[in-house]
């Protein structure tokens, strides 16, 4: 009951109720750490057995995924989970709050104020950002040409990882208008508005997005070269650049992480949009 999730003490544990697929209902434990699990769990044999269990972080999780309901499920308890730990008081009065309704919403527990809150979500944009380089002959003709996507890298990632650009949608922007100001400001690469195509989207708990990913292509240079990359506008990425297609298509998913012997880059594995974002583009029959 609503009264029973209230009266529960989150200084050890709560129960969140996280929904219903066919016929099995799905909840989420909450604990600070394995020692309050060990308290919790009326099984002791559990933790006899070898390996014994350990805390994995939602990233750890994602990367070993292979079912996308499993996925969806972890995305919800760690977003729920992150939304309890940080609103815990009432941002109107101050008071605090107490979860309710098993643990799918909060409410002041001020009786003036009352009010109920219920868990957010931050929209954000990820796009893999393309361009085909025109090549020329010797009488100055145009030759085949060729296609490179643009990737980035943030400081604290594993050496060589490389993703999509994404970032936040901030208030009163359009997707459209996040896609082109996110590029921009991390790289300094201009999208050709017209060209930005939805693909789909995915929750990413870190700590409570949902991620909208799109392709887009870059503005032409006038001639014809791949346009320059610059990091003057922000500081989040370390570095950012083109990549070829063909090198592109042959990295392969191996536990987390795509890489292949012959490249000196990696890039997300399956379980994140941004490997099918990335492969989508590269025409691979898996996508």
């Amino acid at each position: 009951s609503e009264s029973e999730s209230e009266s529960e003490s989150e200084s050890e544990s709560l129960l969140i109720w996280l929904g219903k697929v066919e016929t099995t209902r799905y909840y989420a434990l909450l604990v600070n750490s394995m020692e309050d699990l060990k308290r919790i769990v009326k099984k002791k044999e559990v933790f006899a057995s070898k390996p014994q269990p350990v805390m994995l972080s939602p990233r750890d999780i994602g990367s070993i995924m292979s079912s996308a309901l499993d996925a969806a499920i972890m995305a919800t308890a760690a977003g729920k989970g992150k939304w309890h730990s940080t609103s815990q008081f009432c941002p109107r009065c101050g008071n605090q709050t107490t979860p309710v309704e098993f643990g799918t919403a909060r409410k002041c527990s001020n009786a003036s104020c009352g009010r109920k809150y219920f868990p957010r979500v931050d929209p954000a944009i990820i796009v893999n950002v393309s361009y085909r380089k025109k090549n020329t002959n010797d009488n100055g003709n145009e030759s085949a040409s060729a296609s490179y996507c643009l990737l980035g890298r943030k400081k604290a990632w594993p050496k060589k990882m490389y993703s999509c650009l994404a970032g936040f949608v901030e208030v009163g922007e359009t997707l459209e208008d996040a896609v082109c100001r996110e590029v921009f400001e991390e790289a300094g690469i201009r999208i050709k508005r017209s060209s930005i195509r939805y693909v789909e989207t995915q929750p990413w708990p870190f700590p409570q997005s949902l991620m909208i990913g799109f392709l887009a292509e870059a503005e032409d240079t006038n001639n014809g070269e791949l346009p320059v990359v610059s990091l003057e506008n922000d500081d989040e990425l370390e570095t950012a650049m083109w990549f070829k297609k063909t090198d592109v298509a042959k990295l392969e998913d191996k536990g987390g992480m795509a890489s292949h012997p012959s490249l000196d880059f990696m890039i997300p594995g399956r379980y994140a949009i941004a490997w099918r974002l990335i492969m989508r583009w590269a025409g691979t029959k898996d996508q």
